[in-house]
């Protein structure tokens, strides 16, 4: 257990009180922090939900290769249907990057799915024992990865909150987190929350290394650690690039928390 149960309280009453505090703060730190040329902010609006999308695409990979009971139909199923969103989860994470470095997306974005092959290829040669094993993990890996990207995209929509970027000095735009505007296509009204901050805190899928890899037992704390501090960057970057209030990334992130607590305690009694 990565988290003592005094933690986890003290964790969700951090959240609670910072979503107190900036139900009341939002707009004037965002102005503070604001810089649309921020190296920072485009560094994680790039890279940041980068590590989420691999695990996830991984994920899919080991799922596709790790069914072992003897069902022909199944197993070949299993491997079409996992194997291809592998694929294709592969071909986003090349597609994310490269688009917002405005590169030439196709033939650099084909370069994740040939990842997805390699994932592939490895998992299918492991042992039985290691799929017996790695199986229950890599159905928690994909729900998360795939409802932290599905569940924010569709609250986007039917909250409609604006984006700090678009209000060139006129806060009258301002809409507080639970000020719900209507139902919206505009991405410039896609606010809350925040889906990199959703998507990136998805990163905590690695605290299962040290169950899969026994070099890594012992380093748990450790990749907590390292897991935490990136999802805070990338929720401060979200921030600075005018993009998201701070509302927006304390709900995005909390969002796939508690979709990551649930399905370890579903799946693994955790």
């Amino acid at each position: 257990m990565l988290l003592t149960k005094k933690e986890k309280y003290a964790l969700i009453s951090l959240f609670v009180v910072l979503i107190a505090v900036f139900t009341f703060l939002d707009l004037p730190f965002t102005k503070l922090v604001f810089d649309r040329d921020s190296l920072f902010g485009r560094f994680f609006w790039v890279f940041g939900e980068l590590p989420s999308t691999f695990i996830g695409t991984a994920g899919f990979a080991f799922l596709a290769m790790s069914y072992t009971k003897n069902n022909n139909i199944i197993l070949i199923l299993n491997i079409l249907i996992f194997g291809l969103l592998s694929i294709l989860l592969g071909l986003l994470m090349g597609f994310q990057v490269l688009h917002y470095l405005e590169f030439e997306v196709m033939p650099f974005a084909l370069m994740g799915s040939l990842i997805s092959l390699l994932l592939l290829y490895v998992s299918s040669r492991m042992s039985i024992e290691k799929k017996k094993h790695l199986r229950i993990y890599a159905i928690i890996v994909v729900l998360t990865v795939f409802l932290s990207i599905l569940i924010p995209n569709i609250i986007k929509i039917l909250w409609a909150r604006p984006r700090y970027r678009i209000f060139n000095g006129d806060d009258s735009l301002f809409r507080a987190w639970y000020d719900r505007s209507g139902i919206t296509n505009n991405d410039d009204w896609k606010s809350f929350p925040s889906g990199h901050s959703a998507l990136s805190t998805s990163i905590l899928l690695y605290t299962f290394l040290p169950q899969l890899f026994d070099k890594l037992k012992g380093k748990e704390r450790q990749i907590m650690f390292f897991c935490s501090v990136w999802i805070v960057l990338v929720m401060l970057s979200r921030v600075v690039m005018g993009d998201h209030f701070v509302t927006d990334t304390l709900f995005g992130t909390g969002i796939t928390l508690l979709l990551f607590a649930g399905f370890k305690k579903l799946f693994l009694k955790q």
